[in-house]
């Protein structure tokens, strides 16, 4: 018997299996999808079968060792690795590694012990879910079978945690169901739902460490029916036959892998749906691009409201003019004006207040206190930031203090982008009789208050609850990042915080009316935000109208030029040099002759050993511009 053995050899132009012999004592723990250990290149390495042959032409070693007689890789898993690795032009095993959680045998043991779970605490769909047009033709078809991909923006009055909840349990009903979220605190809010209406989640958290990550795969990979909610890496959980799966906010850029190839749990949800015809349904606040551009192929169906529906579902939104038009000049440089100033004033008789602040820390950025110009470090043009109240301001890069600008040679600096621990000096003076409280990542707060407080959020760290009044701050420095996506990703985070809001309260924007992304905001539009973006994006040939490879290589190489000239009709724009490193942008509006491509040069420079240094990202979440 003759095992093909894809080995974790991390080497692409050996992307491919290896045949193996499998020694008479061992052919009856050998399976497809077991892990086992076989000599390659003169090293022990880790491997799994995916296939049994007896064709012993290329059968040069026999398997050194069977790790486990439990299948980890089942053949609908196995192509969806395979599919996921070609839409990244990255090899099979670089996914693969992603897909199965290291081998911690004592829990797989006791995990295998216990009966396989059978959950069918399913609910019927209630409130306003069931005024969502399509919703449940697409719940028929996915317990029919079919493989329908649908999406749907919730207005901000609805929680979205609560919703992917009461759409899993729905689901669930037909089928197993698998939920996706951007991070820990939503798997924990939804998971805490799931509970308390009846259902058994499993959760699978990238951070839980190897133990429950092996009893969490082992678990699901036994179960009749489930449902599954995890981070980004459970998009590859090991459900038995079909499923649904909700991929909650798309758009958030924590599902994608920050390790090569950098996939999307969006791509693997639609791999699912085409290799093991799943289900998919993709839930949020907001519409992202990407997404918006299946809509239009017609890969995604979009589910909707009616107009009158969604404006009686959507929190109040108004904008502020940044800058106070009124006669007193002094008032004309507050970051507040007095009319927010008035509002908050108001509200606090009736509850918190949220202030939505960018940025973290003291002083993010610092410009130049004569010519206005932004100051960057002498030494290494880093970043100049102030940590703290009466802290010089250093590099963040190489803790350089002493600065000279180099346009008018003035020494004084002003404060250009303020943190959050600034902004509760500024309102702590404004407002010295109430309690003030920063919510970041070092000070999360789960629930919002029922006091009067000041609560200054960064982006993200929004508690449950709601509140009479939110304030959103920074909205020309969230606009103004170098990046493609900065008024997409800024419209999904102020529609994060409007869902903070309750229905008779409203949100303040204070920033430029002209701002598309706050037009959109306060018409409580992020559809048609979505498809104006993509119109523009098509009509300047950026992505995902096309695709692109960002390619960095060191000076002097030329991957970057072959992968050019192998993908015929591709434009390429750069190279943006920084440091040591060239950065190309390539674009081409085949996804497949562009992945061929860098397939090919990688392939080649692999086996010329010459790859020190490249890096390819296939379509990645940010694109600077």
């Amino acid at each position: 018997m003759i095992a093909a053995v894809a080995v974790d050899v991390p080497l692409p132009h050996l992307d491919r299996t290896f045949d193996y012999r499998v020694p008479p004592e061992m052919e009856e723990r050998i399976a497809v999808g077991v892990r086992v250990r076989v000599m390659f290149s003169g090293r022990l390495a880790a491997g799994v079968v995916m296939a049994l042959h007896d064709d012993v032409s290329h059968a040069r070693a026999d398997i050194r060792a069977v790790v486990s007689e439990v299948v980890v890789l089942s053949p609908g898993l196995a192509d969806v690795v395979r599919a996921v690795a070609h839409r990244y032009a990255a090899s099979f095993v670089d996914v693969l590694r992603f897909a199965l959680p290291p081998r911690h045998a004592r829990t797989e043991a006791a995990a295998l012990q216990q009966a396989p779970l059978a959950d069918g605490a399913g609910r019927a769909l209630e409130g306003p879910l069931l005024e969502l047009r399509g919703l449940t033709a697409f719940l028929r078809r996915a317990a029919a079978g079919e493989a329908p991909a649908a999406c749907v923006a919730l207005p901000t009055s609805l929680d979205l945690h609560g919703t992917a909840a009461a759409l899993a349990l729905a689901a669930l009903r037909g089928s197993s169901v698998l939920v996706v979220a951007p991070d820990a605190r939503d798997v924990d809010r939804i998971a805490a739902t799931l509970t308390a209406r009846g259902a058994t989640p499993i959760v699978m958290r990238a951070g839980d460490g190897p133990v429950a990550r092996q009893r969490a795969f082992t678990t699901i990979s036994r179960a009749q029916r489930c449902v599954v909610v995890g981070t980004r890496l459970a998009a590859f959980a090991p459900l038995l036959g079909r499923a649904v799966c909700i991929v909650v906010g798309d758009g958030h850029d924590s599902l994608v892998a920050q390790q090569t190839p950098g996939w999307h749990a969006r791509e693997v949800a639609l791999a699912r749906v085409r290799t093991q015809q799943w289900a998919a349904l993709f839930v949020g606040h907001h519409r992202s691009v990407e997404l918006q551009e299946l809509v239009g192929a017609g890969a995604v169906k979009a589910l909707s409201w009616s107009t009158e529906q969604w404006r009686a579902l959507s929190v109040r939104c108004e904008s502020v003019p940044e800058r106070y038009e009124g006669a007193d000049p002094l008032l004309q440089h507050l970051r507040l004006p007095p009319s927010v100033f008035r509002a908050i004033r108001e509200s606090l008789g009736q509850g918190p207040v949220l202030l939505s602040v960018a940025h973290g820390g003291y002083v993010t950025s610092v410009r130049c206190g004569q010519c206005r110009e932004t100051a960057t470090c002498n030494e290494c043009s880093g970043p100049v930031r102030v940590r703290a109240a009466g802290e010089q301001p250093r590099c963040a890069v190489c803790g350089n203090g002493r600065w000279t600008c180099p346009w008018c040679g003035a020494t004084r600096v002003a404060f250009r982008t303020l943190g959050v621990e600034r902004t509760r000096e500024e309102l702590g003076k404004a407002f010295p009789d109430v309690p003030i409280r920063v919510v970041d990542a070092e000070h999360p707060l789960l629930r919002a208050p029922r006091t009067a407080e000041l609560l200054l959020v960064t982006p993200g760290m929004e508690p449950d609850g709601r509140v009479p009044l939110a304030v959103v701050l920074d909205v020309e420095v969230v606009l103004a990042r170098h990046d493609l996506s900065a008024s997409t990703e800024a419209l999904r985070r102020w529609r994060d915080v409007a869902a903070c809001v309750a229905m008779d309260g409203r949100l303040l924007i204070v920033g430029s009316q002209a701002a598309p992304a706050v037009q959109a905001l306060v018409r409580n539009d992020p559809v048609a935000f979505a498809e104006r973006e993509l119109s523009e994006r098509r009509a300047a040939g950026l992505p995902p109208a096309l695709h692109a490879a960002v390619v960095e290589v060191p000076l002097g190489n030329q991957a970057a030029a072959e992968i050019i000239v192998e993908a015929q009709g591709a434009r390429a724009l750069g190279p943006l040099v920084s440091g040591g490193t060239q950065r190309w942008l390539v674009l081409h509006e085949d996804l497949e002759v562009l992945c061929s491509a860098v397939r090919a040069v990688v392939g080649r420079r692999s086996a010329a050993k010459t790859l020190a240094g490249l890096n390819v990202r296939i379509d990645p979440l940010e694109i600077a511009t």
